[in-house]
């Protein structure tokens, strides 16, 4: 008898592009990685429409960058003597620009979006006690989330945790076929 396995809809077309985490860094930060908001989506779309991307006609995974925790950050900030780097609110305006340029592209490419900003917060949402509907998780007038800490190990690049429910959401998109996989034998091909 033979066992068949679903066939993940991903295919060696398929591109994840994940950047604005440096981008949203305040002007002023020491690192000099700060891209205006506008130049960003800009960029965003011109790495979407390239022909060197369009000429192989892929499906594109547009992924939003993830929240951050200020409080947790700024610590890890001040030990390498620097101000507060980033900042929530911005952040999730980066994170809507990828969703604004996903639904613009939409009609004429293979885009899908996949919303790592509204993933993780809808986790620390779901696991902060008293949470009131229109906070700003991991921001100064939220104050430190435990949460997001179990997220965000430096306030800003995801835990094991976070990484997990990344790769929940990617997967939602290329196939569940994948978790029935066997590691010794995927149907997929790291590069």
């Amino acid at each position: 008898m033979a066992i068949t396995r679903p066939t993940p809809s991903l295919t060696l077309k398929s591109q994840l592009i994940l950047f604005g985490a440096n981008d949203a860094c305040l002007p002023a930060c020491p690192t000099q990685q700060h891209v205006p908001l506008d130049r960003y989506r800009a960029n965003l779309k011109r790495i979407l429409t390239h022909p060197s991307v369009t000429a192989h006609n892929p499906t594109i995974f547009l992924v939003t960058p993830p929240p951050i925790n200020e409080a947790h950050l700024e610590a890890e900030d001040l030990k390498k003597n620097q101000g507060l780097t980033r900042e929530q609110a911005v952040t999730q305006k980066y994170a809507e620009a990828v969703r604004d340029v996903a639904r613009e592209v939409k009609d004429d490419q293979d885009v899908v979006l996949v919303d790592l900003w509204k993933v993780l917060m809808a986790e620390a949402q779901r696991l902060t006690e008293g949470y009131k509907e229109g906070d700003l998780l991991g921001s100064r007038e939220t104050g430190d989330n435990q949460a997001l800490r179990g997220l965000l190990c430096d306030g800003l690049h995801l835990t094991k945790e976070g990484y997990e429910l990344f790769l929940k959401e990617v997967v939602k998109h290329v196939g569940m076929g994948w978790e029935y996989e066997p590691a010794s034998e995927p149907s997929w091909v790291f590069p």
